[in-house]
């Protein structure tokens, strides 16, 4: 997992995995799209939950690194944290705060809002001074630090994307 180790990796990896998940959803119809499987989230809610992850990820970087709190008092591996959140050790459940609400159902606009936020993501990773190993974030997966928030974002989309696959 080489691609965790430096920024321009990470960064690298977060485009990646976006553009995979645009590729994926090219060209899908509105019904597909919106037709809900029973018991698993449909391929909208899967992108709209993308969508709420990733601004409020980046916020709850911020808002720890205000408080200038120091790094993660049990911190997990880089590793460990890809593997979490990239779904290689079970199944979790989203926090409510990030559930789908039904408010992205139109694929067009819920990708060029992804994408916005993924952007949003890239450039903060690449150009960010910010301490990010030096404040602890809660996780559904742990405490993490912050560049550690931003490994979970590329993995939490690319486990997404598996899902949004299985769907299609």
């Amino acid at each position: 997992m080489d691609f965790l180790k430096d920024r321009n990796g990470l960064a690298g990896r977060l485009r990646e995995g976006h553009a995979a998940l645009t590729a994926l959803l090219d060209g899908v119809g509105d019904e597909l799209y919106n037709r809900k499987p029973e018991g698993a989230w449909s391929v909208a809610e899967n992108v709209e939950h993308l969508i709420l992850v990733e601004a409020r990820v980046l916020t709850a970087v911020r808002r720890s690194l205000a408080k200038n709190a120091g790094g993660p008092a049990e911190p997990l591996s880089d590793e460990t944290v890809w593997r979490r959140a990239a779904g290689e050790t079970g199944k979790g459940d989203a926090p409510a705060v990030v559930g789908p609400r039904g408010e992205w159902t139109d694929r067009r606009v819920a990708m060029a809002e992804l994408a916005r936020r993924r952007q949003a993501t890239i450039d903060y990773t690449l150009t960010t001074e910010d301490p990010l190993r030096r404040c602890a974030v809660p996780m559904p997966l742990g405490e993490v630090d912050g560049y550690q928030c931003l490994i979970m974002l590329a993995a939490h989309l690319e486990r997404h994307t598996r899902q949004i696959q299985a769907l299609l």
